[in-house]
């Protein structure tokens, strides 16, 4: 099971977690196959994470899918310290942040 950000799943795959909107309604069970409408339901219900089901572990993945998770990271990081170029500290953090979080990705 893993943790990832509503506009990062794809439809076909399952929901790890019984999926419920603020007001506790559930959309779906877990186990249920993501499908665009379902997607669409979570993004209108301000839902930003699901979890869903490992397949067969760590698949490789292709390097257009590394390259556009990676820069999504990035622009994730530059938007969270957005605005703080002049503080040296935050500005060290920001570096940091993406040295690791890169490398945790290439793994």
């Amino acid at each position: 099971m893993k943790l990832v950000k509503t506009d990062e799943a794809r439809a076909g795959q399952k929901a790890a977690r019984d999926v419920t909107d603020l007001r506790g309604n559930l959309l779906f069970k877990a186990g249920t196959e993501l499908t665009a409408e379902l997607l669409d339901t979570c993004k209108q219900r301000t839902i930003s994470h699901l979890f869903i089901e490992d397949v067969g572990g760590d698949a490789p993945r292709s390097p257009v899918d590394l390259q556009a998770q990676k820069d999504s990271l990035l622009r994730e990081i530059d938007r969270t310290f957005g605005g703080l170029d002049g503080n040296a500290t935050m500005t060290a953090l920001k570096e940091a942040s993406k040295r690791y979080l890169t490398a945790k990705l290439n793994k």
